[in-house]
């Protein structure tokens, strides 16, 4: 990931990364090589974390986070990936003080976020499913759980129980107040949206104008 990260930061910010500032963990240590052939200083803080603290700081509060959404949602934690991702993608679009009460996001790209785009993580959705679709009478929507947002596509990530796999769509209509994965929820069925009671008008044909003239008439 920091390979993937450098290559990004150089190639977009047209900016060289100096140093690595991490504490002693192997999956930092095994960059050694890489840094050293690219010029990139390593400061390590062993068993000292406090020394690490914007770091240590930055890495609670994502976890923090990411931890409150699963909760909301009742959510199982095999999902936590989604939820970190998720918390990235909200705590770059959200005021700072450090940052005079602006968004990282707006700080590196100049414009604001599109927040009409956010919505409620875990929350009941209903994407359209005509790829997923074996016959043409099937549904074209099931409830699914929303996921998260796509970092290569302007799209959202829905998960499909009976795929068992995580989709990424663009039309999608969410029910924010409602959590697939909670004890209470109930999928709506299909006769709840119509009338019971209702009866389809009966058409008389008439041979006669003395039918058809009291037929006419009013009751």
């Amino acid at each position: 990931m920091f390979k993937r990260y450098k290559a990004i930061v150089e190639k977009y910010f047209q900016q060289n990364i100096v140093s690595l500032y991490s504490d002693n963990g192997g999956e930092y240590i095994a960059l050694k090589t890489f840094l050293s052939k690219n010029g990139i200083s390593h400061l390590t803080t062993p068993h000292t974390l406090e020394h690490n603290g914007f770091s240590e700081r930055r890495h609670f509060h994502i976890v923090e986070t990411g931890h409150a959404l699963l909760s909301h949602a009742s959510i199982p934690t095999t999902f936590w990936t989604c939820a970190f991702t998720t918390a990235v993608y909200l705590i770059n679009r959200m005021p700072t003080p450090t940052l005079q009460m602006s968004s990282p996001y707006e700080s590196i790209f100049h414009r604001s976020p599109n927040f009409s785009k956010l919505k409620v993580f875990g929350c009941l959705c209903y994407p359209w499913l005509g790829l997923y679709t074996s016959h043409k009478l099937d549904p074209k929507s099931k409830p699914c759980v929303f996921l998260g947002y796509s970092l290569s596509q302007s799209a959202y990530l829905y998960f499909y129980k009976s795929t068992s796999k995580i989709h990424v769509s663009r039309h999608i209509q969410f029910v924010e107040s409602v959590f697939l994965y909670t004890s209470s929820f109930t999928a709506p069925s299909i006769s709840s949206y119509y009338v019971s009671d209702w009866v389809p008008p009966i058409i008389i044909v008439s041979s006669t104008p003395q039918q058809q003239l009291a037929l006419s008439a009013p009751s």
